[in-house]
């Protein structure tokens, strides 16, 4: 067996594959303040021409950038909410508000997780369909933490 590291033939070889990645392999490319659409979709065609898969991230960051926002104002939202119940405990309140969030998306990575390596995509998204239906039927009977402690006051 020759000796990978004397051979020239398997270090140019190493070179190659650390080099160009496998055809099967995206290219991705970021949408950046040099250049536009125009130019990214060009080069995108031609890369799929050429047979290589190519993907954008324009759209899932915009959308991530929206998920964010929205997570900032049920934030804001649910804690105004739960500081007026009583707002001698606030630091107590938030506290637990805070733990409570913190380990609701805990599970709900966990979850997300299991089903995708178990499942795959299609499993997470019924499982995000599943938790959208839930809190729907659950706002919709007016099942709420609230409602009997808002009613009283």
């Amino acid at each position: 067996m020759p000796d990978p590291v004397k051979s020239s033939t398997s270090l140019h070889d190493g070179r190659k594959q650390a080099i160009m990645p496998a055809a099967s392999t995206p290219l991705l490319f970021p949408h950046g303040h040099w250049h536009g659409s125009w130019c990214r979709s060009e080069v995108i065609a031609r890369v799929a021409a050429a047979g290589r898969p190519a993907v954008t991230v324009v759209a899932p960051a915009v959308g991530l950038l929206l998920l964010d926002v929205a997570v900032q104002c049920a934030q804001v939202t649910n804690q105004a909410r739960i500081f007026a119940l009583r707002p001698e405990a606030r630091s107590r309140l938030n506290t637990g508000y805070m733990t409570c969030a913190f380990l609701g998306g805990s599970a709900g990575s966990w979850l997300g997780t299991r089903a995708y390596v178990q499942l795959g995509r299609g499993a997470v998204c019924a499982l995000i369909a599943l938790a959208a239906l839930l809190a729907l039927t659950a706002y919709l009977s007016g099942i709420s933490p609230y409602s009997s402690r808002m009613s009283n006051s």
